[in-house]
């Protein structure tokens, strides 16, 4: 995504079965096999032609039974897409022939308190903004007519949000001058002139946005891109009653007094301290309000790692989860295009993320019981023939719907692509780590298990899980067999395996452990008898 030098002048998809897949816990590679109930949804085409970035608006946004996505074909035509959670098929619409062969020309989408759909787009680095909004609510087969912003001379990356406390439309874009500006609206038609809301030092910040819709936008940013900046971090602030505020409350200023800078806003990552140049991917705000942020950190221009940002209310936790190999792009004109990382919406505590395995980008869930301290993953594709990246959680995600979207398929550049979107729709299985393989040796017989167990919530809030032996020298004891952390007793020595099993009620999954009592090497002496006093 550096700026180049010109520019500035429904089909069954691969996917790994889900019985028997394996089930791995972060920490170790101990553990038994994972299994899986006899329901598993597999990936399905939503395009056969599509492709989108990874800054912008949202590509996709969920509302009643419906998810639309946006996207850009290889012809440069921007089309817009609605999938049917029951059913799974999908339909479109082409609202702009052959615009730009560029993945930067995705459309934003925005939905309306009253249901309709407006899409944003423009060409990279470009003039005018364009959008259409739909006709009826729920119908994307009718859209009025083109409108244009011309509030500024060159365009990228818009993000349309509406705060329902204001009844106010904002519009976000990369500006000419590679900060972001903003403009305001009542009803989403007529906008007021440009105001910057962003600027750097060193310029060309990358923007993400989050917003509880209601009356907070926050903003996660970056100085500039990687390949420019080696000092490349990563910022935080909320937006809120035109006013930035920092993450733990406190104010900074009024929009009025100035854009923000990265010395006002709060730190996430610091380039300075760690040595690596950073570079954000994905933000979503929890339950209470707090921003959970997903990036990518630069060891090297072919070590790629993802990272986990949660703020506690106190101050920001954080965790390297994995390395994701090198770049998707096989230019070499961008050597910091991860294979991309995304927060679920509805469950912070779940992510999804493409990495290299064996040489192939694929698409794995990871999920974490602890806010973010221990982790445990589940693979949806392996062995792969192509890319999948970019994955996609639709904003207003709730579980039952579609979960995740991805691009699947040849990535050249950003001007040379051939991918599909695929996705993934209905319940998502417990994820379930029954720890690593123990031995122990000592004379205690008590072993500590730390299974991990975490659900999408659906299609109900309540979840069983339980503890059951499948071999074993005797009967081993549990402490509570109902809870994934617990104790068990071995009574002999030997190899038990133990499953954790957790059922959401539709479908269940399990892990083995297997837990090896050896011969303890500590002696007991025996007891020394009194000693023998003889008359004298």
């Amino acid at each position: 995504m550096v700026a180049r030098a010109a520019a500035a002048l429904l089909l069954v998809a691969i996917a790994v079965p889900m019985q028997g897949r394996a089930r791995q816990e972060v920490a170790s590679e101990g553990g038994g096999g994972g299994g899986h109930g006899p329901w598993s949804p597999a990936p399905v085409t939503a395009t056969a032609d599509g492709v989108w970035s990874w800054f912008g608006g949202a590509r996709a946004v969920q509302s009643g039974d419906s998810t639309y996505l946006g996207w850009v074909t290889t012809q440069g035509d921007i089309m817009v897409g609605q999938i049917n959670r029951a059913t799974g098929a999908s339909t479109s619409a082409r609202l702009y022939y052959h615009l730009e062969v560029d993945d930067h020309t995705h459309p934003a989408l925005l939905l309306h308190p009253d249901g309709r759909l407006s899409a944003f787009f423009t060409k990279h680095n470009s003039f005018p903004l364009m959008y259409r909004t739909t006709v009826n609510p729920g119908d994307i087969t009718d859209w009025g007519p083109l409108q244009l912003y011309t509030g500024d001379v060159r365009f990228t990356y818009p993000y349309p949000v509406y705060l329902s406390a204001e009844q106010r439309y904002y519009l976000f874009w990369r500006d000419w001058d590679w900060g972001i500006s903003y403009a305001t609206s009542s009803d989403g038609v007529a906008w007021s002139a440009k105001q910057p809301f962003i600027r750097t030092p060193q310029n060309n910040p990358y923007l993400k946005i989050a917003t509880n819709g209601v009356d907070t936008i926050a903003l996660a940013f970056t100085d500039s891109h990687p390949e420019i900046y080696a000092m490349n971090s990563v910022y935080f602030a909320y937006y809120r009653n035109e006013a930035f505020v920092r993450t733990n409350g406190s104010p900074i200023k009024p929009v009025t007094d100035g854009p923000l800078t990265p010395a006002e806003a709060d730190t996430v990552h610091d380039a300075a301290v760690t040595g690596r140049r950073g570079w954000i991917w994905d933000m979503t705000l929890d339950r209470l309000g707090w921003p959970v942020l997903a990036y990518a950190t630069f060891p090297s221009a072919t070590d790629h790692r993802y990272h986990y940002a949660r703020w506690n209310g106190v101050g920001w936790t954080q965790r390297e989860l994995v390395a994701a190999g090198g770049s998707i792009d096989e230019s070499g004109d961008d050597p910091y295009y991860s294979g991309g990382i995304a927060i679920d919406r509805g469950n912070p505590s779940l992510v999804y993320l493409s990495r290299q395995v064996n040489g192939a980008f694929e698409l794995e869930r990871w999920a974490t019981a602890d806010s973010g301290a221990t982790w445990i993953f589940d693979a949806l594709t392996s062995g792969s023939p192509e890319k999948n990246i970019r994955p996609v959680v639709p904003e207003g995600h709730w579980p039952g719907n579609v979960s995740v979207l991805w691009l699947r398929g040849p990535y050249i550049s950003f001007l040379q692509y051939a991918t599909r979107i695929v996705f993934l729709n209905g319940n998502q299985a417990p994820l379930v780590s029954a720890g690593a393989d123990q031995t122990i040796s000592s004379p205690s017989q008590t072993v500590s298990l730390a299974g991990a167990v975490v659900d999408d919530g659906y299609p109900t809030s309540r979840l069983t899980t339980w503890w059951t032996q499948m071999s074993g020298p005797a009967d081993a004891r549990f402490a509570n067999r109902f809870a994934p952390g617990t104790s068990v007793t071995l009574p002999r020595e030997g190899v038990y395996v133990l499953r954790l099993i957790a059922d959401d009620g539709q479908d269940f999954t399990f892990q083995d452990v297997a837990l090896t009592r050896a011969q303890s090497s500590a002696r007991q002496l025996p007891t020394p008898l009194p000693p023998i006093i003889l008359d004298e």
